[in-house]
């Protein structure tokens, strides 16, 4: 038993000093490169591998000269989740010290009209303004929503259409009138 003890306290010793160099030299390991994926199933593309790279600031492989413990892939991926074309963003660091970034752009299920603003929505609310680089054949909407009745109010009509194929097939835009609660449903 006590021969067990020895090896065990000599065991704990070793992994202790084993760990710390290994976190030592992960602390000191550069970054050895940036793989970004574009999660782009609809085909939409919104969002290009080019766009990433350019609204990280990594033309010149800025990453390359990092330190993997320096890179905040937190705060890359809630910038780049601001973008309104992006609809989720994850980052990681793999053990190799590459940074990875998956993209999923956004995928709109209506065009609003909205007091002269054109712009998209997807199906959790979030808005991307309309650009003519960009054509996406979903149902417009035509409103002047207020406080009380938003675009938020109108995903679930959005949903149940899109769901169903006789009605996905026939409707081709919305008009709502928030004053009264009149929607229009105006076919193809």
């Amino acid at each position: 038993t006590l021969l067990w003890c020895i090896l065990s306290v000599l065991l704990v010793i070793y992994m202790v000093v084993a760990f710390s160099i290994t976190e030592n030299k992960a602390q000191q390991e550069l970054c050895k490169g940036v793989d970004i994926d574009v999660h782009d199933d609809v085909g939409l593309e919104f969002v290009t591998v080019e766009d990433i790279t350019h609204e990280i600031g990594n033309e010149n492989n800025k990453y390359l000269t990092m330190k993997v413990c320096d890179i905040n892939t937190h705060k890359l991926e809630k910038q780049l989740n601001a973008i309104d074309k992006i609809e989720r963003v994850n980052c990681v660091i793999y053990n190799n010290s590459r940074l990875k970034i998956d993209v999923i752009p956004l995928v709109p299920v209506a065009r609003v009209f909205n007091n002269g603003k054109s712009y998209y929505i997807n199906r959790e609310g979030k808005r991307m303004m309309a650009d003519s680089r960009y054509q996406v054949d979903v149902p417009i909407i035509v409103a002047k929503f207020n406080e009380n009745f938003n675009e938020l109010s109108i995903l679930p009509l959005l949903s149940y259409i899109k769901n169903d194929s006789t009605w996905n097939s026939l409707v081709s835009s919305i008009k709502i009138n928030p004053c009264n609660n009149d929607i229009i449903i105006v076919p193809m």
